[in-house]
């Protein structure tokens, strides 16, 4: 299953199963994933998930110094590891998406011009995971030194703002 963002939803293979707003790939999203509002947030140590109504966090990444190349993704599908595969300060990043061990998944950026994070998997995950690990290496993406360089001369091709 491919997920992709574009015009204010995340798509799955094409069909419609998120609606965003403008601040999508900001620090505090609303997002309507399945007809349920979500909130995703930045922490100190990482970032969340919750389900409007809920008083816990659904979805849960723990992350420690922005450059190491692993971070740990909690929710209904176990515990999935991010595997950045590409440099951290040079060129677009890429992750792998690992499940129980076994590669489940990876996300790529797509378009010319700006980080936009596309997510194929290979394997079943709910569709608050897929677009939570969407915006989330949106996320990685915008702390990197490069974007916050950019982001302060005005040159920014992407998301722009410190993780």
């Amino acid at each position: 299953m491919r997920y992709t963002w574009d015009d204010g939803s995340v798509t799955a293979d094409g069909e419609r199963v998120a609606g965003t707003g403008p601040d999508f790939w900001g620090r505090a999203p609303e997002v309507e994933i399945d007809g349920a509002q979500w909130t995703f947030r930045v922490q100190r140590d990482g970032m969340s998930g919750v389900r409007a109504g809920d008083d816990r966090d659904a979805l849960v990444l723990e992350r420690g110094a922005p450059w190491r190349a692993r971070c740990r993704m909690l929710g209904p599908s176990g515990s999935t590891l991010l595997v950045r595969t590409t440099s951290w300060l040079l060129g677009k990043l890429h992750f792998d998406v690992q499940l129980q061990g076994g590669l489940v998944g990876e996300i790529t950026p797509v378009g010319p011009w700006r980080y936009r994070p596309a997510l194929e998997l290979r394997e079943p995950m709910t569709h608050a995971e897929a677009v939570f690990l969407l915006w989330v290496a949106s996320r990685i993406d915008a702390s990197r030194p490069v974007h916050t360089v950019r982001a302060g001369a005005g040159l920014s091709p992407g998301a722009s703002g410190a993780m």
